[in-house]
C-alpha cells in the first residue's frame, strides 16, 4: 500500500498530536497524585495542560490537512 506525500504528512502531524496529548494527560495525572497543594505539583499539572492543548491543536491541524 502506497501513500502520497500529503497523507504521510497528515499522519505524522496526527500521530505527533496524539503522542503529545497522551504525555500531557499522563503528566496531569502524575501531578494530581503528587498532592496538588504543593507548588511543584501545580507546575507539573499546568505543564500537562499545556501539552494537552498543544496535542489537541496538532490533532485539529491534521483534521484540517485531511480535508484538503
Amino acid at each position: 500500500m502506497k501513500f502520497d506525500a500529503e497523507t504521510i504528512a497528515m499522519l505524522r502531524v496526527l500521530l505527533a498530536g496524539i503522542w503529545i496529548k497522551t504525555i500531557g494527560y499522563m503528566t496531569v495525572g502524575a501531578g494530581i497524585f503528587l498532592a496538588p497543594v504543593s507548588r511543584a505539583a501545580q507546575l507539573i499539572i499546568a505543564f500537562g495542560f499545556v501539552l494537552v492543548a498543544v496535542g489537541w491543536s496538532l490533532v485539529y491541524r491534521a483534521l484540517v490537512m485531511s480535508r484538503r
